[in-house]
């Protein structure tokens, strides 16, 4: 994956947590049944898509990824936790209710009428022998740190690694167009012809320039957060 791919994923895992909180955060009690299971829904959501940024941001193909992995349990260590215990935490919450149904919204209490998410304590892996105590009692204080610390992080780390410089020229970028263009199934020949014909005409390299900004103020945007007294 070229790391302009890695951060179009970035971008797209993004917007996936950020309508997810949103969601989360509309919900307001009572509830019937049915909206509890969006709410669990939601949350679940959140914490697979946070969790698929850092994981990508740690794979094996990604470069960097071992001083990714330091950067972020600096960043995420707080008063009460020490960064690697504290993603340890989420990691294997994440595991719990993504591969074993995990509950992450089973208790609550309510501030008016919204629903405060205990955040579940403790969490253990799957064969049992690691434990993680929350880092909050709260799961919602859990997202306040991490979306104060995690969208800023990550962005500095695009940036000063050069990932987010368009590396391509722009006969090259018209060249890759032009092959995706004539390999496509689903274009018709007529249209394929004419699509070829344009690409000369576009600056693609200014297209890539201005994807590539809008896909670092997505990453670096966050939800607002409710103040609950």
């Amino acid at each position: 994956m070229e790391v302009s791919e890695l951060i179009f994923s970035i971008e797209w895992y993004v917007k996936s947590k950020n309508l997810s909180l949103k969601n989360a955060l509309d919900i307001r009690c009572p509830m019937d049944v049915e909206t509890q299971e969006e709410h669990r829904q939601y949350y679940s959501q959140y914490l697979s898509s946070v969790l698929s940024i850092t994981e990508l941001l740690c794979d094996r193909a990604t470069p960097l990824r071992d001083e990714f992995r330091e950067k972020l349990y600096l960043t995420l260590e707080s008063n009460h936790q020490d960064g690697e215990q504290y993603y340890g935490y989420l990691r294997e919450l994440r595991n719990s209710v993504v591969h074993r149904g995990g509950n992450l919204t089973a208790a609550a209490h309510i501030a008016n009428d919204f629903p405060l998410v205990l955040a579940p304590n403790p969490v253990k892996n799957r064969k049992g022998n690691k434990v993680y105590e929350a880092p909050e009692k709260y799961f919602l204080a859990i997202i306040e740190h991490l979306e104060a610390v995690l969208p800023p992080m990550i962005v500095s780390h695009i940036k000063e690694n050069g990932w987010d410089s368009v590396r391509r020229s722009n006969d090259e970028a018209q060249e890759e167009l032009r092959q995706s263009i004539e390999e496509s199934e689903a274009m018709p020949v007529w249209v394929k012809r004419k699509a070829v014909k344009s690409i000369r005409d576009i600056d693609l390299l200014a297209i890539q320039k201005q994807k590539m900004e809008l896909a670092l103020k997505t990453i670096e945007a966050t939800v607002a957060l409710p103040k609950i007294a």
